[in-house]
C-alpha cells in the first residue's frame, strides 16, 4: 500500500511539521503509521533515532518515547 509519506518532499514536510531542518528529518526520523486493520490511516508517527541530538529532540517536542504523533493529513498535498 502506498502512503503519503513516500517520495520527494517528505523531509521538507516533516521538517516543517516538526520544527527541525530537512537534514535532521532525513538523518534522524522514520515514519510509521497508526492505522486500522483494514488500512485506514488514523495518523502518522515520527520516530526519532537514539542518536538524535538533544537540541533536535527539544525543537521537535519529542517525549520520552522518542516519537511525535502527526495528524492524518500531514502529507496531503495542497490543492
Amino acid at each position: 500500500m502506498s502512503h503519503g509519506f513516500e517520495g520527494e518532499g517528505k523531509n521538507q514536510v516533516l521538517a516543517e511539521a516538526l520544527g527541525i531542518s530537512e537534514e535532521d528529518a532525513e538523518q534522524y526520523v522514520t515514519i510509521d503509521t497508526n492505522e486500522s486493520d483494514d488500512g485506514l490511516i488514523y495518523g502518522y508517527i515520527a520516530i526519532f533515532d537514539d542518536s538524535t541530538p538533544q537540541a533536535v529532540l527539544d525543537a521537535a517536542g519529542v517525549g520520552r518515547d522518542r516519537s511525535v504523533d502527526l495528524g492524518p493529513n500531514v502529507f496531503d498535498e495542497e490543492e
